[in-house]
């Protein structure tokens, strides 16, 4: 008798603690329901400037903080860039312009620190765009267009050779402007419109005759 006692007191207990695991698994908010490790947050969409004057401030930021995605949202689907008559050819390998995909390349490149084409790396990216915006203007024969000019605008990149380790730098002169023409788009959905880049004209100064200060040719190095 002691014996089945015993093995019915054991059952019983078994039958308990698998209740009370069961009832454990079950309760919300419990740590063995649900596994307690942060979800990954998804990245929200770079918010789209809804002026022409926005784009250049968004332009900014983008550099500032080395964001290609923030800079490829600024840029149209038929963006192209325009070089400086001076850099046509060497060292950008182009006859005036290249088209959306390649600027995309470079500026990430860029913003990477990837190895420019004389093997240096970037050490810093210094942008200063102290622009003094007018009015913008309709541009003929292209409705919906509006053209801006940025001026002022300044371009500093600090890199390293990686042959030598030798400090490099590569500045924009003073008195520089970038024609940017702009395009207004209906935003997805119901929200309004936004502008993008369809067109970025590269102004250096007349004066400038140092080829490798002008905002082009810094890009064409990390193509």
């Amino acid at each position: 008798m002691a014996v089945r006692s015993a093995a019915r007191s054991t059952a019983v207990s078994a039958a308990l603690i698998a209740l009370s695991l069961s009832t454990l698994v079950l309760m919300p908010g419990c740590p063995f329901g649900e596994s307690t490790k942060p979800k990954e947050q998804p990245t929200p969409p770079p918010v789209l400037p809804r002026t022409p004057t926005e784009v250049l401030q968004h332009l900014e930021r983008a550099y500032e903080s080395m964001d290609s995605t923030a800079y490829a949202a600024l840029l149209d689907p038929e963006f192209a860039f325009h070089f400086d008559p001076r850099d046509i050819g060497e060292p950008t390998g182009y006859r005036d312009s290249w088209p959306r995909a390649d600027d995309l390349q470079s500026t990430r490149r860029m913003f990477r620190g990837a190895p420019s084409s004389d093997e240096k790396r970037l050490r810093a990216l210094n942008v200063e765009l102290n622009f003094n915006v007018g009015e913008t203007d309709t541009v003929a024969g292209q409705p919906g267009w509006k053209m801006i000019i940025a001026s002022n605008t300044e371009l500093q990149v600090d890199a390293r050779s990686l042959v030598n380790g030798e400090d490099w730098c590569l500045q924009t002169p003073g008195g520089y402007e970038s024609w940017l023409y702009l395009r207004e788009r209906a935003a997805a959905g119901d929200s309004g419109t936004y502008w993008t880049i369809v067109r970025w004209v590269d102004k250096p100064p007349a004066s400038s005759k140092t080829e490798t200060s002008t905002w082009g040719s810094i890009k064409a190095l990390f193509h």
